[in-house]
């Protein structure tokens, strides 16, 4: 992603004051300066990385990081776009920022950013994008099969997630795609009055996608494993629904939940939903960078894709479990 689609998410969440991060000092995505190199000054964050701090935390402490955790995933889910994208400045400055369409990345086109909460058709959208990917990569390998065929399971579950209503009302929040302790600077000795949190950093991955993919429980967070790696966006997804092991456990995620909302509770831990999420966390973060995914052994796409069409199947299938719209 451009260095702009950083600099113009930060700046917006400035503006908006409700998330601690880094404030951009200067930047230049040219080469042509005195370093002939693309860089971004940002302020200092105070603190370490969470990943490092969180031992250091009693407990009063890990359950106000719960709850300021859960306020900033509360703020993403009400950080909305008008349509799916990344935000970037704009080059003429007409407007403030401007959104790039994530699903069509190689098209310079451009549209002004609006942050109204419109409902999108979340089907159309991946679908276009699954049958373009089908015939780029039918023209420039016809001879392999896998990516086309994975393409073509990908429409079919869109089709039935659609018909099921998982996609009604989908409106696009801010993801960031990588809040993990890595990505989360705490005040390594919190006093009572000031918050654990200081900054929330690293947001080149930063989309405006639908509403449920803002979701993703933070399982780390009441799971933790010392020296386990808890990154990436579809890392411990699994543990997302069970109840956690302890007491102090439970109880963050109480809080977190609390402090998240009920929207939030509502989108995080329906299997449907999850599955969603992978699916369009695929199509975002793999589709738009893999020049094509027939090599199964190695692939990321092509393993994740497969593994969230057969979890799909296995629940779509389940009569018992009585599948209703928004799970209700």
């Amino acid at each position: 992603m451009k260095l702009d689609n950083q600099v113009a998410t930060l700046r917006l969440l400035r503006e908006r004051g409700r998330i601690p991060v880094p404030e951009v000092i200067r930047f230049d995505q040219s080469t042509e300066n005195e370093l002939n190199a693309r860089y971004m000054i940002q302020n200092r964050v105070p603190g370490i990385e969470l990943f490092k701090g969180y031992p250091r935390l009693d407990w009063r402490a890990k359950y106000k990081l719960a709850r300021e955790l859960g306020h900033v995933y509360r703020e993403l889910l009400a950080t909305y776009s008008d349509a799916p994208g990344a935000l970037v400045l704009p080059v003429d400055h007409s407007a403030k920022f401007e959104l790039v369409p994530w699903h069509r990345p190689r098209v310079a086109r451009t549209r002004e950013y609006n942050d109204s909460p419109v409902p999108q058709d979340l089907y159309k959208i991946l679908v276009d994008i699954f049958i373009a990917r089908k015939e780029s990569d039918l023209r420039r390998w016809p001879n392999k099969t896998a990516g086309p065929r994975l393409m073509d399971r990908f429409c079919v579950m869109a089709s039935e997630l659609s018909e099921r209503g998982w996609f009604e009302d989908c409106r696009m929040s801010l993801e960031h795609f990588d809040i993990t302790p890595r990505n989360i600077i705490v005040h390594p000795e919190p006093s009572t009055g000031n918050p654990v949190i200081s900054g929330i950093i690293d947001w080149d991955q930063a989309v405006f996608a639908p509403h449920f993919v803002c979701c993703k429980p933070p399982a780390w967070l009441w799971t933790w494993l010392a020296g386990s790696d808890h990154d990436g966006f579809h890392a411990h997804e699994q543990l997302a629904p069970g109840e956690p092991p302890t007491p102090e456990g439970r109880k963050l995620k109480r809080i977190f939940d609390e402090s998240a909302g009920l929207e939030y509770v509502r989108f995080a831990y329906t299997p449907a939903y999850r599955l969603a999420r992978l699916l369009v966390y695929i199509t975002i973060r793999g589709l738009v960078w893999q020049n094509h995914i027939e090599a199964k052994e190695t692939n990321w796409v092509y393993k994740l894709g497969n593994e969230v069409i057969s979890c799909w199947a296995t629940i779509s299938g389940d009569k018992k479990r009585g599948w209703r719209r928004r799970g209700r």
